[in-house]
């Protein structure tokens, strides 16, 4: 909510839906911005990019459905038979992949249910630099990824993880306790979206 650069997401019903990208930083923005629709939290049915360029302190909107060249009835104001996806999830990456901001939206609302396992799995790795990050893949969508990991402090944390392209987020570490660069763990998940050493 205080981050300098975001994105969001807004329902606009029959005009469909809207995509907002915020720059408070003092330079201008130069990113990719991608939206991904999904179904069922495995199911990527649309997939589009879009360069974009974001005076600073400044803010654009865009009409999702402006990303495809074919009509998608991205909120499903219209109901033509069933819905092709149930989430649309955009993100902003810099101009070297870096992501810098995230935004989900659920067109039949966020649901309770609630999935055992959705594949999470993550490795921690320390490079020659001493700079640790833990790097995070799942096979379905994950809501509120929570990373626990003994002596140290995620950079990030309670976050949403997609499947596709990427399917991998590096998340810093801060250093709480000393690891030499060629450890490396492989970590289980236990309930939910929880990933613990």
């Amino acid at each position: 909510a205080l981050a300098p650069i975001t994105v969001g997401i807004t329902d606009e019903g029959g005009n469909g839906v809207a995509i907002h990208v915020f720059n408070d930083w003092s330079a201008t923005l130069d990113g990719v911005l991608e939206l991904a629709l999904f179904r069922a939290g495995d199911v990527s049915t649309g997939r589009r990019q879009r360069t974009l360029r974001v005076p600073a302190h400044a803010a654009i909107e865009l009409n999702a459905a402006s990303l495809f060249d074919e009509f998608h009835d991205l909120s499903y104001a219209y109901r033509f038979g069933r819905p092709s996806h149930d989430v649309i999830a955009v993100s902003l990456r810099d101009v070297a992949g870096r992501v810098l901001a995230r935004a989900f939206h659920w067109v039949h609302g966020l649901t309770s249910a609630y999935e055992p396992d959705v594949g999470l799995e993550a490795i921690v790795e320390t490079a020659a630099s001493g700079e640790t990050t833990l790097a995070v893949r799942t096979n379905r969508l994950a809501r509120s990824v929570q990373v626990c990991v003994p002596g140290f402090v995620p950079a990030d944390d309670f976050w949403r993880l997609t499947i596709g392209r990427p399917a991998e987020e590096a998340v810093p570490l801060v250093l709480g306790v000393d690891l030499s660069p060629d450890q490396a763990w492989r970590l289980a998940v236990r309930k939910r979206d929880r990933v613990i050493v």
